[in-house]
């Protein structure tokens, strides 16, 4: 028999794909537009994947009060289990090395520390109910708002020069696809072998700038553009990897596929809907169209 799910930011691209395969798996899904809406009917897992992904101070506050009552309506409403969709962005963008669960909490910007103290606010209300926090490397995939991985892809049809800031820094990364899936293996997970938190990433390593900006030169090539970018080597450095080595031991998760042929999904689809777009609209940036 499936489980009764409630989510919590099921409009946003993360929580559509989960919910999606959670209905194929035969589980029941539940919208969750409002806390209150957990007690009108028995829910086995909540899901909290609508935390705000912004800087601006005023939404991050009424994202903490979303979930400070989701976690105390949860409780009263007696849910076996509670899972907060957090990020990688809890750690300092400049560690030195991929981020353990043990790694110091350093968050250098205002939604790091939002989501952080989302999740201590989890903790401090479930307590004893079964809860986790899911660590999210950074997301990205077709259909996605733009992102790290989507604004470089973007520039293959902006036509415009690019400049790529940096080279060696390194990038923890997982595709929206993969990330369901990852949330799917803890639905179906016995709640009472949770621990408190965990990381979610597709590569331990991460991928250096270098290689991200070699890939995708490699891919534009494929469909017929020129690689044209130059390097600003002067930048800070950046390392936001993770190792989820607990999580993938755990849960028996890993990444369905390799980041080329992830990019190569998003490129395809940016690519479609550029050259469907009206012409005054379209263009061809980072890699400018060869000549025929």
């Amino acid at each position: 028999m499936g489980k009764t799910i409630a989510i919590a930011g099921i409009n946003t691209t993360l929580g559509k794909l989960f919910a999606e395969k959670l209905t194929a798996n035969n589980n029941t899904v539940i919208e969750l537009t409002d806390s209150a809406q957990l007690a009108m009917q028995p829910v086995d897992m909540v899901f909290d994947c609508s935390f705000p992904q912004t800087e601006k101070g005023s939404n991050i506050a009424e994202g903490l009060r979303f979930t400070k009552d989701l976690c105390l309506t949860a409780r009263e409403a007696g849910v076996d289990s509670f899972v907060m969709v957090s990020s990688q962005r809890v750690y300092s963008s400049a560690r030195d090395q991929a981020a353990t669960e043990e790694e110091p909490v350093n968050p250098d910007s205002i939604f790091g520390m939002g989501i952080y103290a989302a999740e201590m606010i989890c903790d401090g209300i479930l307590g004893d109910i079964a809860h986790t926090s899911l660590r999210m490397a950074t997301l990205y995939g077709e259909n996605s708002n733009p992102g790290f991985i989507n604004n470089l892809i973007k520039q293959a049809t902006s036509g415009k020069p690019f400049v790529a800031h940096g080279y060696e820094q390194i990038y923890g990364l997982i595709t929206y696809q993969d990330a369901s899936d990852a949330l799917i293996a803890v639905a179906e997970s016995d709640p009472s072998t949770w621990e408190s938190v965990y990381n979610v990433g597709s590569q331990r390593e991460g991928y250096t700038y270098d290689y991200i900006l070699r890939t995708m030169s490699d891919i534009a090539k494929r469909h017929g553009y020129q690689s044209s970018f130059s390097v600003n080597y002067d930048c800070p450095w950046q390392n936001t990897s993770l190792d989820a080595t607990r999580f993938m031991e755990q849960f028996g998760w890993s990444s369905a596929g390799s980041l080329s042929q992830s990019l190569e999904d998003v490129f395809d689809h940016y690519v479609v809907v550029s050259e469907n777009a009206p012409a005054r609209k379209r263009g061809f940036g980072l890699f400018g169209r060869k000549s025929s």
